[in-house]
């Protein structure tokens, strides 16, 4: 019985508060907004007329390289990936796959492989590519091998990729 005296006493409370809280919306306001005064605009000022002699940029000033130290050598450009005829071709393998021995230790294991193909190389050199970090991953030293066009193919056969 005290739980309903009290359930009917806040809602008492909160229906009086509601009540109160109602604003008239028919009640006129008590303040009298004072009326917008309009501000004059200034004056565009004049534009001036076009002139007969045109008018450019400044040129600009061409960058010149600078000249190459001896304590840093200028970068060797890399080979071709598609090479003009009678060009080389470049063939990239992995040295193995992470977690697992390397399918070719050395260099001169994978060169050697390729020429007991019948493939003529005619450079090779070691690089580091980014690749992911998992046991399922191949290793990021790869070996770049020069090759001739003709010779694609039969790298491609033996696991090699074109670079």
């Amino acid at each position: 019985m005290k739980r309903l005296a009290l359930y009917v006493a806040v809602m008492l409370l909160v229906a009086a508060l509601l009540t109160a809280c109602n604003g008239d919306s028919e009640a006129e306001p008590t303040e009298e907004i004072p009326p917008v005064e309009e501000t004059p605009t200034e004056e565009a000022p004049p534009v001036e007329a076009p002139t007969a002699e045109p008018t450019a940029y400044p040129a600009q000033e061409v960058p010149t390289i600078p000249q190459s130290d001896a304590g840093y050598p200028l970068p060797e450009p890399l080979p071709t990936e598609d090479p003009y005829p009678g060009g080389l071709a470049v063939i990239l393998h992995p040295v193995g796959q992470q977690c697992e021995e390397p399918t070719f230790p050395e260099l001169a294991d994978a060169t050697a492989a390729l020429e007991d193909a019948g493939i003529t190389v005619m450079a090779a050199e070691e690089i580091a590519l980014n690749v992911c970090d998992a046991c399922s991953c191949p290793t990021s030293e790869h070996y770049r091998v020069q090759i001739s066009p003709d010779d694609l193919l039969k790298a491609t056969e033996l696991g090699w990729t074109r670079g």
